[in-house]
């Protein structure tokens, strides 16, 4: 059996999708920094025009790639590969063995642990930890599944592999003042987008108040985690902690409070969208559809908050760094 090293460390799985957990969790044990794949992710759009649900409506895509981000503000490089079924277990050992994290990309229907296996067809990823190559069985851990190891023979995930990624240090340090322009150019686009993220929000509280739950869950009753307003509200929800991390990252290189505050600001935003989710959820559970409009309230008052965060952040920025 060969294992990697420090495969149990873990980040906040609150704050990125599957991929984005796993990398941050490859950074960790390389023992260097990932928050910058956030940049380009503090959004959310919402297309009126669009037919269907409210949550057919609603976007969170973030603007610039965050693995892109990844490799350019941070040392590490990630190397994508095609795995054959002949030379999978060789090649995920070799790596393993020269304490290479390892990242697969996997469609769930073909993944045993989850929730969708043999049910839906959705984009996944996990990490693998360790191989035996005497029995071809893999140790996995699920960026969502973190309070337990998982095993999984090579012949139940291959059908589903799509490709891996591994993880690598890069020698040389990054210019910090490269990423403070980054976090610069992220705000200001934000603030100037003619299409205005802020007033997608007031747009989505306003449709919220007068939609129907039953409507947004029909057909997913099996599985709410996927109902569309569901799954987009949690991105909204790692989008926003997502983003937290990345002004923090960034208020330590400066080692400055008032970003750090302002880092806290979104950071204490995102967990009142996180329970803005759970009592929608809890709201279609009970067949209580009542108080919509109070939810739509707070989400006004997000919009607001929002702004006053991202317009401070610019002044910060241009007044002392630039």
């Amino acid at each position: 059996m060969i294992e990697i090293k420090n495969s149990n460390k873990t980040v906040d799985t609150s704050a990125y999708n599957c991929l984005g957990i796993l990398l941050a969790t490859a950074a960790v044990q390389l023992g260097v920094f990932y928050q910058m794949m956030a940049r380009g992710g503090w959004v959310f759009d919402f297309d009126s025009s669009l037919e269907g649900t409210i949550g057919n409506k609603l976007s969170c895509k973030q603007r610039h790639d965050f693995m892109e981000s990844f490799e350019k503000y941070h040392e590490v490089v990630a190397q994508k590969h095609e795995l054959n079924r002949s030379t999978f277990i060789t090649k995920v050992a070799e790596w393993l063995s020269d304490n290479t994290p390892v990242i697969i990309n996997t469609d769930s229907f073909w993944c045993p642990w989850s929730f969708a296996y043999h049910k839906r067809n959705y984009l996944h990823s996990f990490m693998i930890t360790g191989v035996n190559a005497t029995t071809n069985m893999l140790i996995c851990r699920d960026p969502y599944i973190t309070e337990k190891i998982l095993h999984a023979s090579l012949d139940d995930i291959y059908p589903g592999v799509r490709h891996c990624f591994t993880i690598h240090k890069k020698p040389n340090p990054i210019e910090p003042s490269l990423i403070l322009l980054a976090l610069k150019e992220d705000v200001e686009q934000l603030l100037n987008d003619g299409d205005s993220m802020f007033d997608n929000l007031h747009i989505f509280g306003e449709r919220l108040d007068c939609m129907s739950i039953s409507v947004e869950c029909k057909g997913f009753e099996d599985s709410l985690y996927a109902v569309p307003l569901f799954e987009k509200l949690k991105s909204v929800t790692c989008s926003r902690r997502g983003y937290s991390y990345m002004v923090q990252y960034i208020a330590y290189l400066l080692n400055d409070s008032h970003v750090s505050d302002l880092s806290e600001r979104l950071f204490k935003i995102s967990t009142i969208w996180e329970e803005i989710r759970g009592r929608l959820i809890r709201h279609y559970l009970r067949g209580k559809y009542e108080g919509l409009h109070l939810l739509s309230r707070e989400i006004h008052q997000i919009a607001e908050d929002e702004l006053s965060i991202a317009v401070s952040l610019s002044m910060v920025l241009n007044k002392k760094y630039f």
